[in-house]
């Protein structure tokens, strides 16, 4: 799963099925124990190696659905390029992108709306 890395590289092993890996990350590891910067910064290590196509190949659906949990955990997930180029952009950033006031508060409405728990400082 997810922890699972090929020697140093950090490259994980189920990058042969994206799909499968999101899933379970999504289902293991955006359940709350990382919000924030910590979240980023796994997030960051466990796809460390993807690339803007390698997020293609995830379907549409469970990118959405992993979009919404990083960003319902403190994560921005956002801006131009699709939704494949907005988490590799994520990933590859030096630092973690910081929320407009607006944007953080149009996700809490959101997920407060969908009945959901906002997770984030």
């Amino acid at each position: 799963m997810a922890s699972q890395t090929r020697g140093s590289s950090q490259t994980p092993v189920d990058v042969r099925d994206p799909e499968a890996f999101v899933v379970e990350w999504i289902d293991e590891f955006l359940q709350g124990q990382y919000i924030d910067a910590s979240l980023w910064e796994w997030y960051r290590e466990e796809f460390e190696g993807w690339t803007r196509q390698t997020f293609e190949r995830v379907k549409k659906g469970t990118r959405k659905r992993f979009k919404d949990a990083l960003r319902q955990n403190g994560v921005y997930i956002g801006g131009d390029g699709g939704l494949p180029g907005q988490l590799f952009r994520a990933l590859t950033k030096e630092r973690q992108a910081v929320w407009l006031i607006e944007e953080r508060e149009k996700e809490m409405s959101i997920t407060e709306v969908k009945g959901e728990v906002w997770n984030s400082r």
